[in-house]
């Protein structure tokens, strides 16, 4: 089949001309918009950026600032963390996919107050407050915003001084805590081998029991608490709980006596032999 040619008259070519001028144009238009849209993104991006160093630069002048207040105690260490953090304008094509249209990066300076122990810090936080009527909070400035077992509730302070002896009477409770368990146990074998050396027929442990409160709570049922005991199990099947703490055997908590045992001379006089001191 031959090719066949199409005459234009001059009023259809001028017309086609004008179209194409016209798609130019729109397209010009079109990348000029973006770019200054681009242009305005990224300006925006950078006061955003600056804002975020200088309230980076706000909290760590503060935090400097709180750490003098700690060294009067001592036990106290500021560290610090430099941080690159990206910054991006891009459009979401699907599919988890973007098209990046500029990058840059800024850098901040993280300081932490960390206490000895490793257990607990402090950062300063700005403290809004939001009343109850409103969503437009109230700035009340830098203050120190402690983290750690001392600190359950989220309450932020002023004074350093509070924040220390709450840190340090947090410390000395877990301290006497762990001495008083080590006493206990070093009390509990004393104890158990005192008296496997006077009842050597007997089996004498520690154990846990279980016991009730008395107090009936949510949906009447007793609230159960555990008690660590001596429990000395004698050959005729009586069984003997003792108490005890740092100075030794408390008292007889409770006696077992078996059904079976008809001889309740013999269970009195297993008793009788028992000399708690």
């Amino acid at each position: 089949m031959e090719n066949e040619s199409i005459n234009l008259t001059e009023a259809e070519v001028e017309l086609i001309r004008i179209k194409r001028e016209e798609e130019k144009l729109k397209a010009e238009k079109q990348a000029v918009e973006e770019t200054l849209k681009l242009n305005k993104e990224i300006q925006e991006k950078q006061e955003w950026i600056a804002k975020q160093i200088k309230q980076s630069e706000a909290k760590a002048s503060a935090t400097l600032k709180f750490f003098k207040q700690f060294n009067q105690f001592g036990g106290y260490e500021l560290k610090s963390t430099e941080k690159v953090n990206p910054a991006k304008i891009s459009k979401y094509l699907g599919d988890g996919k973007y098209d990046v249209k500029w990058e840059s990066s800024y850098k901040t300076t993280e300081y932490v107050i960390w206490h000895s122990d490793g257990k607990h810090c402090i950062t300063a936080e700005e403290h809004i407050v939001y009343p109850s009527w409103s969503s437009r909070g109230t700035n009340k400035g830098w203050k120190m915003n402690p983290h750690g077992y001392a600190f359950p509730t989220n309450r932020m302070y002023m004074n350093a001084k509070t924040v220390h002896e709450k840190i340090t009477n947090y410390n000395d409770a877990v301290k006497a805590k762990a001495i008083a368990e080590l006493l206990n146990k070093e009390s509990a074998e004393y104890q158990i081998n005192k008296l496997k050396a006077n009842f050597p027929d007997a089996d004498v442990k520690k154990t846990l029991v279980s016991y009730s409160t008395g107090y009936t709570g949510y949906g009447n049922r007793d609230r159960y608490k555990t008690l660590e005991v001596i429990q000395v199990t004698f050959s005729n099947g009586v069984i003997v709980e003792l108490t005890f703490n740092t100075k030794g055997v408390n008292w007889v908590r409770n006696i077992s006596i078996p059904t079976h045992e008809k001889d309740i001379n013999s269970v009195l006089s297993e008793l009788n032999k028992l000399n708690i001191q």
